[in-house]
């Protein structure tokens, strides 16, 4: 058996998604692999491919305000080919400086997912979040990984509780078009940033990554789900959802929406603002006839959010990032 590297569709058909409509999401981040300092590696044995993995280091990811590397998409059926995988993946990213390593993260992250899933086999699939075999976690530990973050995804069914009906007039909710997110881009970033600065895995935004993100909402045809709070012409508060497109692909109605980001500017927190967020986002899947929406990725070292959320909902998964130190992570 031995590593090589390969070419993204090589790598994807190692372990073919589950829905063939991902390939053109996912191929484009592939194949801008080196702009991130990362490779595609397979393992093969007499003309058979047995496994795969992806190593990286974005420069806009941290975790806790630091850099790290990253792996991957990983597949392999035995504890050997995650020890020659992960073994390249170690050898690759040391050789670039990098002291610790954090994953698994499938970019692109809002489609692929992160983490492992250790609570919630057998429920639906959902967008932006991974499946995998049960036994993973016990791979990556056997191979010197170990359990860092742990994240939640909880879940409401209809009917929805609204919220208080306290508003402050000066704060409106509204959805932009694709060319007010391009204008505003730089501000969206901002916002972002300053929220999610110094959380266990942190993906910086800038100008471009905006702009990817909105022309990924646009070709699904869900800018509405992208709501925005504004203050004075200001964008003071972001919430973004991903409507279940694995229902669509499998030709029925939209079940789900992964509620993914909810943010809200430090200096106006405590004005109703998330209240107004989630009674506007009730209303939309009302109006859309959607039955369900999961907060996911709350992060369990945030309690007071994770409290919050389980007083109505119902913790549906559990996933775990592992992470590893390299030469005594100095």
């Amino acid at each position: 058996m031995n590593v090589i590297e390969v070419d993204p569709q090589t790598f994807l058909e190692i372990n073919p998604l589950s829905f063939p409509q991902l390939e053109n999401m996912i191929i484009t981040a592939l194949e801008n692999i080196h702009d991130k300092k990362g490779a595609l590696f397979a393992l093969k044995e007499n003309g058979d491919y047995l496994g795969r993995v992806m190593a990286f280091t974005d420069p806009n990811y941290e975790s806790y305000g630091g850099k790290v590397g990253s792996f991957g998409w990983i597949y392999g059926n035995r504890t050997k080919h995650f020890e020659l995988l992960l073994g390249e993946v170690e050898e690759y990213l040391g050789s670039q400086g990098v002291s610790l390593i954090r994953g698994p993260r499938n970019e692109p992250v809002m489609i692929g997912g992160q983490g492992v899933l250790i609570h919630g086999f057998g429920v639906p699939e959902l967008i932006g979040v991974p499946e995998n075999e049960y036994w993973l976690g016990r791979r990556l530990q056997k191979c010197g990984y170990d359990y860092d973050t742990q994240y939640y995804c909880i879940k409401w069914n209809a009917p929805f509780i609204r919220w208080t009906d306290k508003e402050d007039s000066e704060i409106s909710l509204i959805n932009l078009t694709f060319d007010e997110i391009v204008q505003r881009a730089d501000e969206i970033a901002t916002l972002y940033n300053g929220c999610m600065a110094n959380m266990p895995d942190m993906t910086e935004l800038d100008r471009n990554l905006v702009i990817n993100f909105a022309q990924f909402f646009q070709s699904i045809n869900a800018l509405d789900y992208l709501f925005f709070a504004i203050c004075d012409d200001k964008i003071i508060g972001l919430a973004v959802l991903i409507p279940n497109i694995y229902d669509i692909w499998s030709g029925n109605a939209i079940q789900d929406v992964n509620w993914y980001v909810a943010d809200v500017s430090k200096e106006y927190r405590g004005r109703f603002i998330f209240s107004k967020m989630k009674n506007a986002v009730m209303d939309l899947l009302d109006q859309k006839h959607i039955p369900a929406y999961e907060g996911t990725y709350i992060w369990d070292g945030n309690q007071q959010m994770l409290d919050m959320c389980l007083r109505k909902g119902k913790l549906l998964r559990k996933h775990l990032i592992f992470a590893k130190e390299l030469n005594g992570g100095t």
